[in-house]
C-alpha cells in the first residue's frame, strides 16, 4: 500500500514541479499595449486618422449641422432619429446624438499629444519637423471635434489629457 502511495506522490510531485513557469500572463491577446505602441513615427502617424473614419464621425457632423440648418431634407423614409434631429429634438436616447465616436477621436488626439514625445526619443528618424506636424494635426482635429460638439450641444466636457488606463 505504501508503494502505491509513494508512486502516486512521485507522479503528483513531478506534475506540479514541471508545470509552466508563468502563473499569469496579463498582456492582452487582442490588442496593443501602450508599452508596445509608441515606438516609431509610424505609430504616431497611425494615431488619429483611423478613428475619424470609424464610428460615423463624419456622418454625425454632417447631420448635426446640415439637417438642423434646413440644408438637407428628411424624407418619410428617414429613421425616427433623423426626424427628431430635424425637429431640433436632440435627446440622449437618440443614437445620432451619441458623443462617444467624437470623444474617441478627441482621446486619440490627446494620446498622440501625450505620447508622441516618447516615440521621438526612441526613433532616430523621427525629425522635429515631422513631430511638430503631427502635434499640429492632432491639435487641429481635436479643436475641430470640439467645435462641432459645442456648436451642436453647447456645454460639453473638455478633456485635454488622454485616457489610456482602465481607471480613467
Amino acid at each position: 500500500m505504501t508503494k502505491h502511495i509513494l508512486k502516486i506522490g512521485i507522479v503528483v510531485f513531478s506534475i506540479l514541479t514541471t508545470s509552466c513557469n508563468k502563473w499569469l500572463d496579463l498582456s492582452p491577446q487582442d490588442g496593443i499595449t501602450k508599452q508596445e505602441f509608441w515606438k516609431t513615427k509610424e505609430d504616431v502617424k497611425a494615431g488619429i486618422y483611423s478613428s475619424v473614419v470609424e464610428g460615423g464621425v463624419e456622418q454625425r457632423i454632417l447631420i448635426w449641422g446640415e439637417i438642423r440648418a434646413d440644408m438637407m431634407e428628411v424624407t418619410n423614409l428617414a429613421s425616427e432619429d433623423l426626424k427628431q434631429i430635424r425637429n431640433s429634438n436632440i435627446l440622449s436616447t437618440n443614437s445620432i446624438s451619441e458623443w462617444s465616436p467624437i470623444y474617441k477621436v478627441i482621446n486619440n488626439c490627446n494620446l498622440l499629444i501625450d505620447f508622441a514625445g516618447e516615440a521621438k526619443k526612441l526613433d532616430p528618424t523621427f525629425s522635429d519637423v515631422l513631430y511638430n506636424s503631427y502635434i499640429g494635426e492632432a491639435l487641429t482635429i481635436r479643436s475641430l471635434m470640439y467645435f462641432y460638439l459645442v456648436r451642436s450641444f453647447r456645454d460639453v466636457p473638455l478633456k485635454l489629457k488622454g485616457s489610456y488606463k482602465d481607471t480613467d
